[in-house]
């Protein structure tokens, strides 16, 4: 995933992640398995820790996201290919009216 990532961003490419993926996906494995999306699907807090440490460059952490998305999430959306957690998005919220 981070070598994919530099290479969209060294590429310059403007269009959408997934296109980006895709095109990667295909140039190495062939044809690529269609992603799911789920809102508010399930998730381990390992996977979204390994997802978090890899597109960010930083190291592994052990937060606990089922914690932080009960107290401040209006709802995510999980994106896997082949079982496996290949995106995620937070939807944040404060809580109040607005």
């Amino acid at each position: 995933m981070r070598q994919f990532l530099r290479n969209c961003r060294r590429t310059g490419e403007a269009g959408p992640l997934p296109r980006c993926g895709l095109s990667m996906a295909n140039a190495r494995n062939g044809p690529a398995s269609p992603v799911r999306y789920e809102w508010r699907g399930a998730f381990a807090n390992a996977e979204v820790n390994a997802l978090h440490a890899d597109a960010f460059e930083h190291r592994l952490f052990d937060d606990d996201w089922l914690t932080l998305l009960a107290d401040h999430s209006l709802g995510w959306v999980t994106a896997r290919r082949d079982g496996e957690l290949v995106g995620f998005v937070n939807v944040v919220w404060d809580g109040q009216v607005h």
